[in-house]
């Protein structure tokens, strides 16, 4: 029967293979992208990362990075079917998908738990961010001569090139982490500490940016330290936290007195409120995440939020994580390896040696201490935007920006499969299912 199933779903795939291929060398495809492409290509990538998702179950790789493969193979450097043109004009949708992913992220996080383990979660944080300080101005103080185009020629070089690495090293994935710990139905107190740490570090990341950025500028090129970034930071940090609370009252009022068409409502929502939130430069994924977190905390209706989000998750991971995928530059993985397995490497140890340090001191951690670095493997969004801010800011930036996508595309593909194994050792897989 299970080898029934399995040719059932390669069959599946030839023939969508096959489609695809037809589209590729036909006149159309050559000419540009119409919406009737890009409608195939959303249709197509929905199937091959279901099918896909289902062949690599038997190899226990999580549904995440089925559909971050799928992207990859569809993708500019693989297929193309996925072409930077494509994947631009679906960009709204992956805007919907990302808020969608952040409601969910909010709607998971409790009041009264992140009250009762803010000591725990500040441990975490903090141990890693020393750590990733040392680790991050000890790979630029040894590979100093072996930066390309950056030049080091000094002590406050090398320290401000090293705050900019700590910036992306200790950025994560909250998408990817909600996403895992959706398919998986975890709950429990590691999946508490790894969403929690998770979600708050990539808010503290953006605070932290408004500082670091000007400070780097001024240790980097003598220039006087501005706050001009800072106070355009703060704006849309305030903006955001705002515009997330008035779509969750929003979504509050439309459950309790509507109750019908939730799943549509939310992607309706997800599509409005990224549209307002890009045109006044705010940043989506925090305004969506107090939404969700709004919801939960200050209302009777968040069992009912999640319910709805859950209903809509799959055509939204797929569509999300495979367009993450497309998105992947193997390019500078291929131009900036040598450096960017360095990196990769620092983050992971400094995770693992801040982690360990921390759990010590966390009762309902400690037995997790040897492993709960892999739970924050995962980078994407938030990383790429502090990389595209160097980029802009300093004249080896594309330097810069070339070695961050390249470690973020290992830790992208890597980061799922290394907290799924955790969640899974941990027993808290299902552990939803087990709590109603």
């Amino acid at each position: 029967m299970r080898a029934q199933r399995v040719t059932v779903h390669l069959l599946s795939l030839a023939v969508l293979l096959g489609l695809a291929a037809l589209v590729l060398l036909s006149p159309v495809a050559a000419s540009g992208v119409t919406g009737g492409q890009a409608t195939f290509c959303l249709g197509f990538v929905l199937l091959f990362g279901y099918y896909t998702a289902r062949l690599l179950a038997a190899l226990r790789l999580p549904a995440i990075t089925s559909y971050i493969l799928v992207g990859v193979i569809c993708g500019p450097f693989v297929v193309d079917l996925l072409s930077a043109d494509v994947v631009a004009s679906l960009r709204r949708l992956d805007d919907v998908a990302l808020a969608i992913i952040a409601l969910i992220a909010g709607g998971e996080m409790r009041w009264h738990r992140l009250r009762a383990r803010a000591g725990a979660f500040a441990r975490v944080i903090g141990w890693q961010l020393v750590c990733s300080l040392v680790g991050a101005v000890g790979i630029v103080f040894l590979l100093r001569d072996r930066l390309g185009g950056i030049a080091v020629t000094g002590g406050a070089q090398v320290l401000a090139l090293g705050l900019l690495f700590t910036l992306v090293t200790v950025a994560r994935s909250p998408a990817t982490t909600i996403g895992v710990v959706t398919e998986l139905r975890a709950r429990g107190p590691l999946t508490e500490a790894v969403v929690g740490v998770t979600v708050l570090i990539d808010v503290l990341i953006l605070t932290l940016a408004a500082i670091v950025l000007p400070a780097a500028e001024t240790l980097f090129l003598g220039e006087p330290f501005s706050t001009a970034f800072a106070r355009d930071l703060a704006v849309e940090l305030f903006g955001s936290a705002a515009a997330g609370l008035f779509l969750g009252a929003f979504i509050h009022v439309y459950i309790r007195w509507v109750t019908g068409y939730l799943p549509l409502l939310l992607l309706g929502v997800g599509l409005l409120g990224s549209e307002i939130c890009h045109h006044y430069h705010l940043s989506p994924l925090l305004a969506f995440m107090i939404a969700g977190f709004y919801v939960q905390n200050f209302s009777a209706l968040g069992k009912r939020l999640i319910a709805g989000l859950e209903r809509s998750a799959f055509p939204v991971y797929v569509l999300f994580f495979a367009i993450s995928g497309a998105s992947i530059d193997l390019g500078a993985l291929r131009a900036s390896w040598v450096l960017a397995l360095a990196l990769v490497v620092m983050r992971a140890a400094a995770f693992f040696v801040g982690s360990l340090a921390a759990a010590r001191t966390v009762p309902d951690l400690r037995r997790w201490g040897n492993s709960l670095w892999s739970g924050f493997l995962a980078q994407a969004g938030v990383t790429i935007g502090i990389a595209a801010l160097v980029a802009r800011r300093f004249s080896w930036g594309a330097e810069f920006e070339t070695i961050v996508l390249a470690v973020v595309a290992v830790n992208q593909l890597a980061g799922p499969v290394a907290l799924k194994l955790l969640l899974e050792r941990s027993g808290e897989a299902g552990g939803m299912d087990r709590d109603r």
